[in-house]
Formats: C-alpha cells, sequence, structure tokens
C-alpha cells in the first residue's frame, strides 16, 4: 500500500512538471457574477410599434452566479420583487382586466401583520441552482410568492399569432450512411471512436459498438417547489365584451363574472436520468396542497365571493421507472372532506370559460367559401393524381435496389431486436368524505335540489399490459368501496328531507385476466357487485324543482344558441368577435334574471325604510314599490360565502322595518313562509300594518299592507279614489294582473309569469293615514269609488261608488259561522254627465275579510266582472251579445277578434278560440 501511495505521488509530481523541468502550479479561483435591475421590460407588438399587443416587466430584479472550481460546483440564485404582465392593446383600453400577471393584493391583512413578513416571502419570485460537478446531479429550489395568473383568451390568441412561425421546408434526406443513435444501443454496448491511418495526410473515423461490462452512470436532479398563497382568475369574456342587443341594464351584472382558484403548493420532483443516453429512467414527484378553494367573484376587486368549493388539502404521490417493466404508480389523498356547491350558473359560467378558452388556442386557418373552393380541385384532377401515384409506386417495385442502398437503413434490423417492455400501472385513491351540492340559481332563484354524500371513499387499480412481442393480453383489476348518503331540498317546508334513508353502502370489484380454475391462456373478465338496500324516499316538491331546473336549462341553451347565430351574424368580418360569440351568448342568455332570490313590497300607504341583518344601513321603501335584494353569502373556512339552506343555515336571514318610531322584526324570511298574517301598531299613524311573507315565483316575498286590500281579477285597470273629509282622495290606477298562462296542461304559472305578476302592480294597499277614522270609530263606513279605464275614452267618464261595512260589522262577519266571510257588492259605474252618451258598466266587488290575532280585521276587495264565459269547444266559437261592455281574454296571439256589424250596432259579434274567454260588465 505504501508503495503505491509513493507511486501515485510520483506520477501527480511528474505531471505537474512542465517540459522545461519547471513545476505547473495550479490557482483555483472563483468567480461571481452580479447583477441588479432596477426593471426589464419587453413589449410585443402586431405590425407595427403603434399596434401593441403585451409587455412583460421584471421589477428589481437580482441574479447571482457563482463557479465554485474548488467544490467542484455552480450556483444560481434569482429574485423577482414583481413580475407585471400587462395587456396594451388599443381595444382594451375600457377592460376591467388588463393585467395579467402580478403581485396578489390581501385587503384583509393589517400593518402589522405586513411588518412581520421576512423580506424573503416579499419576492414574487424566488430561483436556487445547485450543480454539482462530480456527479453531474442538479438541486432547484423554486419558491413563489403570492401572486395573481389572470386567463384573457383573445389576449391568448394574440400571442399565439405573434408567436406563430412558418413550417420550415426539410430539404430530402441524403444517401449518406445513417449511423446509430444512442437510444438504439443497448445498455451492454459502449460507443468508440475509432481513427485508422491511410496515409500520411489522410485518416479516416468510424464508429463501432464494443461490450461494455461497466456500470451505467446516472445523474439525479431535482426540483423544490414552494408557492404561497396564488390565484389562477378565469375571466368571463362575454361580460367584458357584450355589447348591442345584449347590454345588461341592470347594473350588478356590469361587474365582470370570474372564476378563481385559489391555494398553496409544495412539491418536490426527483428524476434520474441516464447520462449516456440522457433518458429519464426513474421519476419520483410529490404534491402536497393546502387551502385549495374555487369560488366566483365579479370585478377587478373579486368582490361578492361564493364559494364552489371549500378550502381542501390534498396530496399526491407519482413514481415511475423504466427497466425490464414500465413500472408507473399513481396515488391521490384528500387529508380533509371534499364540499363542492355547484349551482346552475356556476356550469353555465365555466362552460363558457372552457368554450373561450378553447376557441383561443384553435388554428387560425378558417377561409372563407370562395377561397375553399379555388383551392378545391376537380374529379378529373383526382383521378390524374391517383394514377400518377400507382405508377411511380409500380416503378420502385420493379427497380433494383444498389449495395449502398442495402446498408442505408440499419433501423430495422435494430428495431427488430428492441421489443415493446411491460407496462404496469397503479392507481390508488382515498377521501374520508365528499359532499356533492347542486343548486339552482338561474333568473333569481336560489334554491337547493339535492345532495350527495360520500363517505370513506376508497378506490384502487392495476393495468398490465404486456410487450408487443407477448402473447398475452392486457390485464386489469379494480376495486372501489363507499356509502352514500343522499338528500332532497323540499321547498315546501323548506328543510332537507332524507332522500336516502339510510346509509346505502357499495363494493364493486372487477378483474380480467387468463383463467386460473382451468389453467387456460383464455381471457376472462368478473365484476362483483356487493350492495346493501337501497331505501329511497322523496316527495311531489322534489319532481316539481328538479323539471323545473331541467326546463331551465333547456331555456338557457337554446336562448345561448339563438343569441350565439345573432352574434355571429353582427360580426362576419370582425375573427376575434367570432371566436368570442359563445362566450357573449352565454353571458346574454345568463342575465335574464327578472328577480332576485327575496323581494319587499309595500301597499301600505306609508313610505319606509329596512334594513337586512344586522347591516346598520337603512334602505328607502316607498309605497306601493317593490324593493328585490339578497342576502350575503357568509364565509366558513374560505374566502367566499357558503351556500346554505335549510336547516344547515347557521346564520338567520332577519329583516327589519322601520316606519316612523316603530319597528318590525322579522327574525327569518325562510322560515315566515306561509305563517298566518300578522299585525304591528304604527303609534305615529295609530293604524296597524299587517305584513306576511309569501313565495311569489323566483322570490320570497314580505307584504306590507294597510286595513284594506284591493286586487284587479279583470281584463280592465280601474282607477280607485277614497271619499272623506268633503274631498277626493285619488289612490291611482289597479293595473291588470298578467294572464295565467299554463306550463304542461295544469293550468299552473311559469316562474316568468309570477315574476310579472309580482312587479306588475295589480293590487295595492288603500293608505292607512285615509283609514285612522274608520278604523277608531266603529260605526263609520268607508266609501271608496272605482272608475274604469276605457280604451274609447280618454278620461275617467265612468264612476261607481260603493260602502265598505263599518268595523263591528266586518268583525261579524269574519267571525260569523254561517259562511258569510265572503260577500260580493254589485258597483255600478254611471256617466258623471248626462250629456255624455256612454251605457253603465257593472263590475262586482267581492269583499273577504279575515281576523288576524283575533282582534284585527284585514279586507281584501277583488273587482271582477259580472260574467265570465269560456269557451271549453275544440273549435272556435262566435258569441253575439247585446251588452255595451264585453272584453275578450285571450291566451293565444289569434282569436279573440271582434267584429261590428252594420245591420243592428247595438250588437256585438266575438270570435273565440279554444280556452278564450268573455268577460261581461
Amino acid at each position: 500500500q505504501t508503495e503505491a501511495q509513493s507511486g501515485v505521488a510520483v506520477d501527480s509530481l511528474l505531471k505537474n512538471l512542465s517540459h522545461a523541468g519547471v513545476e505547473n502550479v495550479e490557482v483555483i479561483k472563483r468567480m461571481y457574477i452580479n447583477f441588479n435591475i432596477q426593471e426589464l421590460s419587453v413589449e410585443l407588438c402586431g405590425l407595427t410599434t403603434e399596434d401593441p399587443i403585451m409587455s412583460v416587466a421584471a421589477v428589481k430584479a437580482h441574479i447571482l452566479m457563482k463557479l465554485l472550481p474548488d467544490e467542484n460546483q455552480t450556483k444560481a440564485f434569482v429574485a423577482l420583487h414583481d413580475l407585471v404582465c400587462d395587456d396594451l392593446r388599443l381595444g382594451s383600453t375600457d377592460r376591467t382586466f388588463r393585467r395579467m400577471i402580478g403581485r396578489a393584493s390581501n385587503n384583509h391583512t393589517n400593518a402589522a401583520s405586513r411588518a412581520k413578513i421576512a423580506p424573503n416571502d416579499s419576492e414574487v419570485f424566488l430561483l436556487n441552482y445547485t450543480k454539482n460537478g462530480i456527479d453531474d446531479s442538479r438541486e432547484i429550489e423554486v419558491k413563489i410568492g403570492s401572486s395573481v395568473v389572470i386567463v384573457l383568451p383573445d389576449v391568448i390568441t394574440e400571442i399565439l399569432n405573434f408567436i406563430n412561425v412558418a413550417p420550415i421546408q426539410v430539404a430530402a434526406t441524403s444517401s449518406f450512411r445513417r449511423k446509430p443513435v444512442l437510444s438504439e444501443i443497448t445498455k451492454s454496448e459502449s460507443l468508440h471512436v475509432v481513427v485508422k491511418d491511410d496515409g500520411s495526410e489522410e485518416f479516416e473515423t468510424c464508429f463501432e459498438s464494443t461490450k461494455s461490462d461497466s456500470a451505467v452512470s446516472v445523474k439525479k436532479t431535482k426540483y423544490l417547489v414552494e408557492s404561497s398563497n396564488m390565484r389562477l382568475v378565469l375571466v368571463d369574456l362575454g361580460s367584458m365584451d357584450s355589447s348591442g342587443p345584449f347590454i345588461s341594464t341592470k347594473s350588478s351584472s356590469a361587474l365582470t363574472e370570474t372564476i378563481v382558484l385559489q391555494g398553496k403548493m409544495k412539491a418536490n420532483f426527483e428524476m434520474t436520468s441516464n447520462t449516456a443516453s440522457n433518458d429519464i429512467v426513474e421519476k419520483d414527484y410529490k404534491i402536497d396542497a393546502e387551502r385549495v378553494e374555487i369560488y366566483t367573484a365579479k370585478g377587478a376587486s373579486l368582490q361578492h365571493p361564493v364559494s364552489i368549493l371549500e378550502p381542501a388539502k390534498f396530496s399526491i404521490f407519482y413514481y415511475q421507472k423504466i427497466g425490464e417493466v414500465h413500472l408507473t404508480d399513481l396515488k391521490f389523498v384528500t387529508l380533509t372532506p371534499i364540499d363542492l356547491t355547484i349551482s346552475m350558473q356556476n356550469a353555465a359560467l365555466a362552460s363558457a370559460l372552457a368554450t373561450s378558452i378553447s376557441d383561443s388556442f384553435s388554428t387560425n386557418k378558417e377561409t372563407s367559401e370562395d377561397e375553399a373552393e379555388r383551392h378545391s380541385i376537380s374529379a378529373r384532377e383526382a383521378r390524374r393524381i391517383a394514377r400518377l401515384d400507382s405508377e411511380l409506386e409500380r416503378v420502385e417495385d420493379i427497380e433494383p435496389m444498389t449495395p449502398s442502398e442495402h446498408s442505408t437503413d440499419v433501423s430495422v434490423h435494430v428495431g427488430q431486436q428492441i421489443e415493446q417492455m411491460r407496462k404496469l400501472t397503479r392507481l390508488k385513491m382515498t377521501s374520508p368524505e365528499v359532499i356533492l351540492t347542486l343548486t339552482n340559481d338561474f333568473q333569481g332563484l336560489d334554491e337547493a335540489l339535492f345532495k350527495v354524500i360520500a363517505m370513506n371513499w376508497v378506490f384502487g387499480g392495476e393495468l398490465d399490459y404486456p410487450g408487443a412481442s407477448a402473447s398475452e393480453k392486457p390485464c386489469f383489476g379494480f376495486n372501489m368501496n363507499t356509502s352514500f348518503l343522499a338528500d332532497y331540498f323540499d321547498t315546501a317546508s323548506n328543510r332537507w328531507e332524507k332522500f336516502l334513508t339510510s346509509p346505502w353502502e357499495i363494493t364493486l370489484n372487477g378483474s380480467r385476466g387468463p383463467q386460473s380454475r382451468f389453467h387456460s391462456k383464455r381471457m376472462s373478465s368478473t365484476f362483483d357487485i356487493e350492495s346493501n338496500p337501497c331505501h329511497i324516499s322523496f316527495s311531489e316538491h322534489f319532481l316539481v324543482s328538479a323539471g323545473a331546473a331541467s326546463r331551465m336549462w333547456s331555456v338557457y341553451s337554446g336562448a345561448t344558441k339563438q343569441a350565439t347565430h345573432l352574434v355571429e351574424e353582427k360580426v362576419k368580418d370582425d375573427l376575434s368577435k367570432r371566436r368570442l360569440s359563445r362566450s357573449m351568448a352565454a353571458h346574454a342568455a345568463r342575465s335574464l334574471i327578472t328577480t332576485l332570490p327575496y323581494a319587499i313590497e309595500n301597499h301600505s300607504g306609508i313610505n319606509a325604510m329596512y334594513s337586512i341583518y344586522d347591516d346598520p344601513t337603512q334602505y328607502p321603501l316607498r309605497k306601493s314599490s317593490t324593493q328585490f335584494f339578497q342576502f350575503e353569502l357568509f364565509p366558513e373556512r374560505g374566502t367566499g360565502g357558503v351556500r346554505k339552506y335549510g336547516q344547515d343555515v347557521k346564520h338567520k336571514k332577519s329583516l327589519t322595518i322601520y316606519i316612523g318610531k316603530a319597528e318590525i322584526s322579522i327574525d327569518d324570511m325562510d322560515s315566515e313562509v306561509q305563517k298566518p298574517r300578522s299585525a304591528h301598531y304604527i303609534s305615529d299613524y295609530k293604524t296597524h300594518v299587517f305584513t306576511s311573507v309569501v313565495k311569489r315565483g323566483n322570490s320570497t316575498v314580505l307584504h306590507l299592507s294597510s286595513h284594506v286590500e284591493m286586487y284587479n281579477s279583470s281584463s280592465l285597470p280601474f282607477r280607485i279614489a277614497v271619499l272623506g273629509d268633503d274631498k277626493v282622495h285619488d289612490l291611482g290606477i289597479v293595473k291588470i294582473a298578467p294572464k295565467s298562462t299554463s306550463v304542461n296542461g295544469s293550468g299552473g304559472k311559469s316562474l316568468l309569469k309570477e315574476s310579472e305578476e309580482l312587479m306588475t302592480h295589480s293590487k295595492f294597499g288603500l293608505p292607512a293615514p285615509l283609514l285612522t277614522s274608520f278604523m277608531i270609530d266603529t260605526s263609520e263606513t268607508l266609501c271608496l269609488q272605482i272608475s274604469p279605464v276605457l280604451k274609447e275614452t280618454n278620461d275617467f267618464a265612468l264612476a261607481g261608488m260603493f260602502n265598505l261595512p263599518p268595523l263591528d260589522r266586518l268583525v261579524e262577519i269574519a267571525t260569523s259561522s254561517q259562511g258569510e266571510a265572503r260577500r260580493v257588492i254589485e258597483v255600478s259605474c254611471s256617466p258623471s254627465t248626462r250629456a255624455r252618451n256612454l251605457s253603465s258598466l257593472v263590475a262586482n266587488v267581492c269583499c273577504k275579510v279575515t281576523l288576524v290575532d283575533g282582534a284585527h280585521p284585514f279586507v281584501q276587495l277583488f273587482i271582477e266582472p259580472r260574467v265570465v264565459m269560456t269557451n271549453r269547444l275544440p273549435v272556435s266559437v262566435l258569441l253575439r251579445t247585446p251588452m255595451p261592455h264585453t272584453l275578450v281574454s285571450s291566451n293565444s296571439d289569434s282569436g279573440g277578434e271582434s267584429l261590428e256589424h252594420d245591420d243592428d250596432s247595438k250588437y256585438t259579434t266575438h270570435e273565440l278560440a279554444p280556452k278564450d274567454s268573455v268577460e261581461v260588465f
């Protein structure tokens, strides 16, 4: 050993001696390269610099490189304080979103918390790179700070057009002998260069592969990626570029709709590659994600967030090894419950976003019909080309190959020696709990449909694919076990009801492989399903809700197709607009919102104020008006508010009404639905105001009224007035109620019709101040006047009066046990002066009286025609009548035609289509 060490020392000494006998002393030096860049910006432009597309700027960049030969290492460090990418196109100057990449602002972080942030945490990008020269291994560490990436599909299209390069024409292949590539050399062979001298001035080199018993050298590369709270914002371009007839009239819908993906991640990537061939032989990936959430928001500041996926934590493991067996192992584990709430608006928005993003990556090879016809070939030319091709093939088959051509292609012989290796893929997935809730929020509706819960979900599978030379066929095996719970939302009781009365546990096993029983190579597939009894219970309200949701989606799909056609017709010559036509159409269809989930109707005749939940802000509520609103969703674990329904609601939807000094509190709007009407004393007006909460159309409505309400159940509008204090108090006109249209033959009203009825004041309450003396003096009657609004007269030529019974009599009517709670008063409306040549009109006023809280009478007056005749025949009929005031009510566009006859002007003839009605006054 001593002799060996001395020999090595002598060899090293001889190597360090130069030819002159002088010792060569190597001085190893380190090199440091440091860059500090305040700002580095790159701008992409179109045909000219006056047509900018986008700009990318690195702010406060620090780059440090270290060359360490003594340690045989190379290190690099890169830090970016901010990375900014802006949309500079001239057509997007008025857009809400113009910044595509930047720092994420956190409005919830106070100054004290920001002071505690470390300097490195304030950087948006950090990179540490280390290369070891001994084994050529690399370690790369990347840290990404709080940043936001905004996806604008039309900008992506412009960038792809900018970087699009015409295909390079590849020259014909030469006839030189092809050298074997590294991938064709087996692991037991190595490549050597052999130099053969042919003369004093000439030499020849060639390659030959020789056997080698040395071990295969490998190198490892490690990546460590760690990110803070990152956001990926998907923007709906339809709401940004809506124009023409698709501009929404609601200010709330002017905000751009977005879907935000947010979360933190820590990933480790290790790759082992062959040094000689540079092929990766082993991969080991691990990704840990936490607080991953998805929510919708509006505007650049991401207002009104609504949660889709509550914050979740999961891990992904991926392992791949290439050897005699190509092994792939994938594992997915969720460490927290997955709570997913999908609404129909979310599904429509996600579909529109996916369409716009896919359209942005589509090719620009869109030619017109004229251009296609110009490049098309005739049938005769096609046959001629086919004959030429067959002749060329025949000549190639006859022509003998030269010796050089026999040895040109060695890939055939090499390919015969390479066999496709066996591939084995394994998949495992586990989750403690998965909750899926589906809601319907189309057209301002806000109702839950159903909820499915999968408990202890476990899945495992394996796919074995043998090589091409093997006689076996692919085999697989899998198993899945879980337990399901399901609830449906009952709109009648406003509660979740059990759809599955007991947990439904199911186990599914499947396999495919050779028959082991008969020792045969024939493949057999086996599927085994083991299930516990499944007990289902539901009501008709669930079927009605599901049917309404299905019809709404059908209406949305049809409206989207029609709107797409309209947009494409308007922007035929604009390719960028045509790409966004489907997004614009989908936004227009989603914007068909007539109401909001909640509303307040003020028919008390008194101006009031109201506040929502614990918000101190008071909003005006004028008399004879309807105010729509919605309760803010309360966030739980995530950024966005969570939709809660029924018994899952933790915050009651309370409401407070302010009338003078009095306060009327509604503890929970949802629980007050269909409850009896209640009375509230208003000391400032010495009268009572009645409240009731009803479900009407898409909205839950809080109805405010006085002691007397009037409804118009006819096809004529009427002006209402109260006579008192020696004067006539004009109250206004009771409008015509919307027609009842049958949805599916059941005679019920559609949601749009009910919403229209809610916004159309076909009823109003008599002002409470005018009823003060009527309610105090129990013997005083109330005189009312009604005047029909006729088309042939511009003024109110006809008027009729009737007296409402005194308060004591109203209480007797309400408490009567002889069925006298409903009375009909016949009112004759005559001309105000005899000089007017008009016939009198007679209408019926139906009076219905109920007692509220056992003491306060509440009167409902319905104005109705004297007679209503409906055509129940399947054919049209003619109706001839001498009555001067008859009106036809038709459910269709055709029908209901009135004809005057010359022979007798006193008679009027009406043509009634099936289901049409005629009202006689």
